[in-house]
């Protein structure tokens, strides 16, 4: 996903992820999993507990980058 640049504020950031999790229901079956990679660790936990999704599993890439791998249903 997307992260804060000098082209990119951290509210159009917000927005991006926040249209991607209400489009996945279009997109995803019941079953279905999505696998992000972010450096908005935040906004992930965040917006995915308000639209009804859960975090299975959220592995720290790197550290100093603040970089995580999520499994999120």
């Amino acid at each position: 996903m997307p992260f804060e640049t000098a082209r990119k504020s951290e509210e159009e950031i917000y927005q991006i992820y926040d249209k991607f999790f209400d489009q996945a229901r279009n997109v995803l079956t019941e079953e279905g999993t999505i696998i992000m990679y972010s450096h908005n660790r935040g906004f992930v936990e965040k917006l995915a507990r308000e639209k009804g999704y859960k975090i299975i599993r959220k592995i720290e890439v790197l550290k100093k980058e603040d970089t995580w791998l999520f499994v999120i249903k």
